[in-house]
């Protein structure tokens, strides 16, 4: 369909396909912007959109439930998310996510990033109700995927769901936010 599709100009989306110029659409309110990239059904045009402007950028961000937090400097490039060292920026970045999904565990640099989301103040990530890890959760020490739990734990006080096969000793850093989960 005309409209949604986006065509690169220099450096940035200069036109709307069979659309309005740029300057048109950057001057529709914000809650606007949201609902024309929640529209957006492909990544590329998602992020296409991500790179024309900072009013954009956020527009898009507001629409992103769940937000990859990268755990390890080895695998920016190969995952798309959020390093670790930036995640004090989830809730003003991406209001809308919801979902924290852990990826990138790696046994040495790990524990860096558990003491970096130890700075982070209790109930930061607020409006998060749903953990997830990815497979390298599986390759983990016990302990340390524990402590990953734990700052997890204490960052989302909404907590409702964790997704993943955990071994007891990581399953029992859940526990403090036992009153509010509703499903493993």
């Amino acid at each position: 369909a005309q409209g949604t599709s986006l065509t690169p100009g220099k450096g940035a989306v200069t036109r709307l396909k069979g659309g309005p110029s740029m300057g048109a659409l950057l001057r529709l309110p914000c809650e606007s912007l949201e609902l024309i990239s929640a529209k957006l059904n492909d990544a590329q045009s998602r992020a296409a959109l991500r790179l024309t402007s900072a009013r954009l950028r956020r527009a898009v961000n507001a629409t992103i439930g769940t937000v990859s937090v990268v755990l390890s400097h080895g695998v920016y490039f190969a995952c798309a998310g959020l390093p670790a060292p930036h995640a004090w920026a989830l809730n003003d970045r991406f209001p809308g996510a919801r979902r924290v999904r852990f990826v990138g565990f790696d046994e040495a640099q790990t524990p860096a990033v558990v003491a970096s989301l130890a700075c982070l103040p209790a109930g930061a990530w607020a409006r998060v109700t749903e953990l997830d890890l990815d497979y390298s959760a599986q390759r983990c020490p016990p302990a340390l995927l524990a402590a990953v739990l734990a700052a997890a734990v204490r960052l989302c006080p909404a907590l409702e769901q964790a997704a993943a096969a955990l071994a007891p000793a990581p399953l029992a850093a859940l526990a403090p936010a036992a009153p509010s989960l509703r499903r493993l």
